[in-house]
């Protein structure tokens, strides 16, 4: 039997002195959530940029499937449902921002070309 100076390589994730260990199912690591990074983007959608609001329904939406799977760490998947409803509703208000802006403006084309102002042709 060989000897080994070096007990480390023997030691395992709850050995190596890491506060905790990574998830595991069916001994394999799962993937990290990003449950902060969606729900970041989902209040961005909705205070700044509804374009964020975008990034985190899909994201959200990729993540929750994985999360559901199996594949990616559990712990995220509230922060991650919340950051993709934000996702949605900071969609939903820009979509009724651009069309009341659309209907603004189209009114205002209608409006413009009927003034009461009567002109004189040259003669």
């Amino acid at each position: 039997m060989a000897q080994y100076d070096d007990d480390e390589a023997f030691l395992t994730d709850d050995d190596a002195g890491y506060d905790e260990p990574a998830p595991r199912r069916s001994g394999r690591r799962l993937e990290p959530h990003r449950g902060t990074l969606i729900l970041v983007l989902g209040i961005l959608g909705i205070v700044v940029c509804g374009i964020c609001g975008i990034f985190a329904w899909v994201m959200g939406n990729e993540d929750m499937k994985k999360i559901r799977d199996g594949r990616m760490d559990p712990e995220g998947e509230s922060m991650t449902q919340a950051g993709r409803i934000m996702g949605i509703i900071a969609c939903v208000l820009m979509i009724i921002g651009v069309a009341f802006v659309g209907l603004v403006t189209c009114a205002g084309v209608m409006t413009a070309g009927s003034s009461n102002i009567e002109y004189e042709a040259p003669r």
